[in-house]
Parts: structure tokens; C-alpha cells; sequence
């Protein structure tokens, strides 16, 4: 897994190219820097240093990487000197969270990082529908917004930074005709199609979310069935009523239901929006914070779908 300590080592050997004067350092070992350098290259997939007998050198890969992690240093200790400079007695950043969405522990260990450096820090955040987050932060009212990619209301007052790839499922009944274990999504496309309103959504805008849906997942539904919320899409769905389309790591879609889920051909992006003019320094860098934690669990979803 990757870790602080990982990178640190990587950074100082790339600086010093000597694990001698890395591991005085860091006060470490030798044994451990090496131990930490393999274990970065393993998690990797390449490797980073041509090391022999007497010199250490990087690797094309180890260049590049080293550029971009050395970015990221400096633009981290930049925001925290900032943070520095101004009163954190009572600092506090606004977030809202997409409704029903599952993020595993990223926005706890993020959390956890950010107060390693602001420890006064009062998070706000909330859960919120498509529309309703849209919405608040357009207003201001928070500061930034983890949202899917197809719900963002586009803007070019906003930043926009991915967190992960999210695998999308066609979801319908286990007893649904023509379920098995043979079957495609792409045999259930003509099928009822269940989908949620929004709450502050008006005719116009759901029935333009409506098309941009069928379009982007290839259907053709016989017929459209509107219903209250996420959580009564899934339960239609359950009910032998249509098809629901929806990311495995939903909390409502994985509440021990009975509902055969097919795998579709795309995968939906998780951003983190903010305003481009935000000066809250805390967004930058929880954003960044929560892009780390996301890349360190990117075997989330993977562990999700190897358990359906």
C-alpha cells in the first residue's frame, strides 16, 4: 500500500541518490529506505532507480515521477505556510457529499491528514442530491462538492479535480425474466427504465437529465418510470418494475438487496468541484488530501465487484 513514508523515501534518494545520506535523513536504516524504495516500485509497477555497486541513478520513470511529486511538495507547503499565517482558531470548510454514495474510508483518513496540519479545523459536510449540491454551491454555500461527473451543472467559474473511476451496473431483479448468468446489460436496454427525481429539479432539467441518460448508457426503455428518490429506484427495481442504472459502491444498491447487477462498458469520474476564485486554502488542499486517499483504495471498487 502506499504510504507518507514511501514517498519521502523516494523523494530524498532522487534528491541525494545515495541511500547513505537518505536514511541520516529520515533516520532510518539503510535496510528500511531500500525496503520502502521496493515496495513504492512494486506498488508502482516500475521501476524508479538503476542502482549497482557504487552509483544510483533514476530511471526515465523515476525522472518524472520526481518532477510531479516534488510539485505537489511544494504546492503543499505552500497552502500550509498559508494556513500559517492566518487565525485557524475557528476554521471551517462547507462540503457537500452526491446522496447514497459509498466512499470507503478516503473522507475519514483525509480528514485525518488535514487536522495533522490544522487541528482546529471544523468540517462541515452533508449529503445532498445532484441538484440540491449543484445548487448550494453555485450560491456559495459550500466551499466544494463531491459529485459525478454527468450531474455537474458545467461552469467555467469551477475547478474540477477526479478523484476515482467508479464501474457502472445495470441493476434488475434476480427474478426478472431472461436473468442469468449468460446474460448482458445489453439484454435488458429495451427494458422500463427507473429513474430518480431530483429535489429543486424543474420539468425541463429532468427530462434533459433523462435524455443525456439514455444516451450515455445506449438504451432504448419501453417505457420511463419516475419515482421519488434513490432509494425507491432501487427498491422498483428489486420489485421486478425495470432497470435502475447505478455505481456498485451505491449505499442503497448494496443494502442486501436482490437485484442482478450487469456490468456496463463505462465508468463514471468522482470530482471535487470548487470555485476557481475560492480562497479558502483548505479546499485545495483537502482536495488534494482526498485524490491521495482515492488512489491509495483504488482497489475499492475492484474488492466490491469480485464480492457480487
Amino acid at each position: 500500500m502506499l504510504d507518507e513514508t514511501k514517498i519521502n523515501c523516494f523523494l530524498s534518494l532522487a534528491k541525494t541518490l545515495s541511500f547513505t545520506h537518505t536514511a541520516k535523513i529520515l533516520y532510518m536504516t539503510q535496510q528500511a529506505v531500500s525496503k520502502n524504495i521496493s515496495a513504492f516500485e512494486h506498488y508502482l509497477g516500475f521501476p524508479l532507480f538503476v542502482r549497482n555497486s557504487r552509483t544510483v541513478s533514476l530511471t526515465a520513470e523515476g525522472k518524472v515521477l520526481f518532477e510531479k511529486l516534488s510539485r505537489m511538495a511544494d504546492e503543499f507547503r505552500a497552502a500550509v505556510q498559508s494556513l500559517k499565517q492566518r487565525d485557524l482558531r475557528d476554521v471551517r470548510l462547507h462540503v457537500g457529499y452526491q446522496r447514497n454514495l459509498d466512499f470507503g474510508p478516503a473522507l475519514h483518513e483525509a480528514l485525518k491528514r488535514l487536522r495533522d496540519v490544522v487541528p482546529g479545523i471544523l468540517l462541515e459536510g452533508n449529503r445532498y442530491c445532484p441538484s440540491v449540491l449543484n445548487g448550494m454551491l453555485q450560491g456559495r454555500q459550500l466551499e466544494m462538492i463531491l459529485i459525478n461527473q454527468r450531474f455537474l451543472l458545467q461552469s467555467e467559474r469551477y475547478n474540477a479535480a477526479p478523484m476515482i473511476l467508479m464501474p457502472q451496473y445495470l441493476m434488475l431483479s434476480v427474478d426478472y425474466p431472461g436473468v442469468n448468468e449468460n446474460a448482458t446489460y445489453r439484454d435488458f436496454l429495451s427494458e422500463p427504465l427507473i429513474i430518480d427525481s431530483f429535489e429543486n429539479e424543474s420539468v425541463n432539467e429532468f427530462n434533459d437529465r433523462l435524455d443525456r441518460e439514455i444516451k450515455l448508457w445506449g438504451l432504448s426503455p419501453s417505457r420511463i418510470l419516475v419515482v421519488p428518490d434513490r432509494d425507491s429506484a432501487y427498491t422498483y427495481a428489486e420489485l421486478g418494475h425495470g432497470v435502475v442504472i447505478g455505481a456498485i459502491n451505491s449505499r442503497m444498491a448494496m443494502g442486501g438487496r436482490s437485484l442482478m447487477q450487469y456490468p456496463i462498458d463505462r465508468s463514471e469520474v468522482l470530482l471535487g468541484v470548487w470555485h476557481k476564485d475560492e480562497e479558502n486554502p483548505l479546499v485545495e488542499m483537502y482536495i488534494d488530501l482526498l485524490r491521495n486517499e482515492f488512489t491509495n483504495a483504488r482497489t475499492l471498487w475492484s474488492d466490491i465487484e469480485s464480492k457480487i
